[in-house]
């Protein structure tokens, strides 16, 4: 303790000789001799600590912060407040760094739910379109994922989804009889057609007035309807069912714009319980998509496509002529074959198995070839 005495006092002289040099008796800065002390008692301390090493007492120094070897010296006091804040600013630090890889952590596993969809942040990095607004997502945007259905939209449109998850009906207890209760939207295909009907009455009441009048319409099954009039049409058709349909009871669509139309006839394939393409072909017609030779290519699809059940293949053959018309006005309405195929992909051709989030992304670029 001497020696440490004897270090006081020449630190005490370096001052003074600074300040007689310098001449700064009066403006000498209060924080810089403080901030020096500060340092040079750090070093004192761990200069002590390591002479002391052997003994008891030292560990219960460093039990206690280190401030009992200096307990009745003022000035050795001040080296252990000293060091106890300088400790206290680098644990402060610590956890600060780990409060903020929390956060993170915590906005990457963000989830965000709504009627049973599970959405999750993730990045565009195909070029795609917004199954809500039908709207292009560009790459680098952020957007939400449904990890069941793989509803795929802007962050601002995940708000603007009403219907229920697909997925997700069949979750929970009582999922099941959910599905059965089902009148159209969300109803199984073969609920909805007989040997009599073979396309659903919606799906052709909807594409012959979209045909009527919106075949020259800019933007049509891109641009996005009004969600309050798609949800008002969707529960019209459920509320008509198909005792309705049948016998008759059509609806007033010419109330309802052509987008809206087209809109609803997405949410149609969208919400069915199995896709029109079928799970179990799913990854047959990716494959496909890899050959590189055209027409192998599209016979290989052709062959898939013919092992479709009998009502999903009648169903598949009503859309694709119709599209094929829309694409037949490119001129009009800006919509050639490769942008429908982005926008209709996602509704007919999907899988029920668990994915990254990557595979996910990257399949849809395999859907729309």
């Amino acid at each position: 303790m001497i020696v440490d005495l004897f270090d006081l006092v020449f630190l005490h002289q370096i001052l003074h000789n600074v300040c007689q040099k310098e001449k700064t008796y009066t403006s000498f800065p209060v924080i810089m001799g403080v901030n020096a002390f500060r340092g040079y008692m750090d070093e004192l301390r761990k200069l002590h600590n390591s002479r002391s090493s052997g003994s008891s007492d030292l560990k219960a120094d460093k039990l206690n912060g280190g401030g009992n070897a200096y307990q009745g010296n003022a000035s050795s006091a001040g080296a252990g407040n000293a060091g106890s804040k300088s400790s206290s600013k680098s644990s402060a630090k610590q956890r600060k760094a780990a409060s903020k890889k929390s956060r993170n952590r915590k906005k990457e596993d963000e989830v965000f739910t709504s009627y049973e969809h599970e959405f999750v942040l993730s990045m565009a990095n195909i070029y795609t379109v917004c199954e809500v607004c039908s709207s292009y997502m560009w790459l680098m945007d952020k957007i939400w994922v449904c990890r069941r259905c793989k509803l795929t939209c802007h962050k601002k449109c995940a708000e603007k989804v009403h219907h229920t998850c697909r997925d997700g009906i069949g979750g929970g207890k009582g999922g099941a009889a959910a599905l059965q209760s089902k009148v159209i939207f969300g109803a199984p295909l073969s609920k909805l057609v007989s040997e009599e009907c073979r396309i659903p009455l919606i799906v052709e009441q909807l594409i012959t007035k979209i045909e009527l009048k919106g075949l020259y319409t800019e933007g049509i099954y891109r641009k996005s309807g009004t969600s309050s009039k798609i949800n008002e049409l969707k529960g019209a058709f459920d509320a008509c069912g198909l005792d309705g349909l049948a016998s008759g009871g059509l609806l007033d669509l010419d109330q309802y714009s052509v987008h809206v139309l087209a809109a609803t006839l997405k949410l149609f394939f969208r919400e069915m319980p199995e896709p029109l393409m079928t799970y179990e072909l799913y990854d047959h017609f990716l494959w496909a998509t890899t050959v590189s030779d055209a027409a192998e290519r599209v016979q290989i699809i052709l062959n898939h496509i013919g092992k479709l059940p009998k009502q999903n293949y009648d169903l598949l053959e009503r859309l694709t002529f119709h599209l094929a018309r829309v694409a037949q006005q490119e001129s009009a309405n800006r919509m050639n074959a490769n942008s429908l195929a982005i926008v209709f992909a996602p509704c007919v051709l999907r899988t029920n198995k668990m994915m990254q989030m990557q595979e996910k992304l990257n399949d849809i670029g395999k859907q729309t070839k």
